[in-house]
């Protein structure tokens, strides 16, 4: 069992090593799957909700609940040996916002 847990950004969950959102992003996998969560009004789960969670074999998605989220990325960091704070672990949706955070 996994914590939904809240930032500034809205809920996710970690699980995997992932850290999953319900929130689309650029690069996330194109699954005519039910259930799958692109904002995170349309989630039914909330803060403090615990359920299983795990990432899904061979896409950026993830099982949580009975809910499909998106991976935002691994929250351990191998060079450092730390957990990434959840607030940086937010993908731009578009290819302007990843030019701009990325600096190109």
């Amino acid at each position: 069992m996994t914590l939904i847990r809240e930032d500034k950004h809205g809920i996710y969950c970690k699980a995997g090593g992932n850290l999953f959102r319900p929130i689309k992003m650029l690069y996330s996998s194109e699954w005519p799957r039910a259930n799958v969560i692109n904002k995170p009004e349309d989630s039914k789960l909330k803060a403090g909700d615990k359920v299983k969670a795990h990432h899904i074999s061979t896409t950026s998605m993830g099982q949580v609940g009975y809910e499909v989220w998106h991976s935002h990325g691994n929250y351990f960091d191998a060079e450092t040996q730390k957990h990434l704070p959840s607030e940086d672990l937010l993908y731009p949706k578009t290819y302007e916002e990843r030019a701009a955070a990325e600096g190109w």
